[in-house]
């Protein structure tokens, strides 16, 4: 199997394990990250992927087409919902984000954070 490459704006099918660590769930991941620490930890910090939910429009959250997300109807960009995802959990890289819809990810987050006020 060939090294995965992390990168910012990617985006990866992770085994995501359960609070209890009891099982684990597929999910998508999009690596928030770049630089140095990307390159030498085992790990990045990441928000999760969702097709549930589509309609909902909140501040923190990015829709991502169904072109772009190579999905039948588009995804959602969790960024209420920041998590460290080790690289172990990795399955494989999916696609690369738009540097477009980066900017927008990167927007979200400053609204999840607290570092903009949500849009009225």
């Amino acid at each position: 199997m060939a090294a995965i490459l992390y990168r910012r704006g990617g985006v990866y099918l992770i085994d995501f394990p359960l609070p209890d660590n009891s099982a684990t769930i597929r999910k998508y991941a999009l690596c928030l990250q770049t630089g140095p620490l990307l390159e030498k930890r085992d790990r990045f910090v990441g928000a999760l992927l969702t097709t549930k939910g589509l309609e909902r429009k909140y501040a923190w959250d990015v829709f991502v087409s169904a072109a772009e997300s190579r999905t039948t109807s588009g995804v959602r960009v969790l960024l209420g919902e920041i998590h460290v995802v080790m690289k172990d959990w990795v399955v494989e890289h999916s696609y690369d984000l738009t540097p477009e819809t980066i900017r927008a990810v990167e927007k979200a987050l400053m609204v999840s954070l607290g570092i903009f006020p949500p849009p009225t």
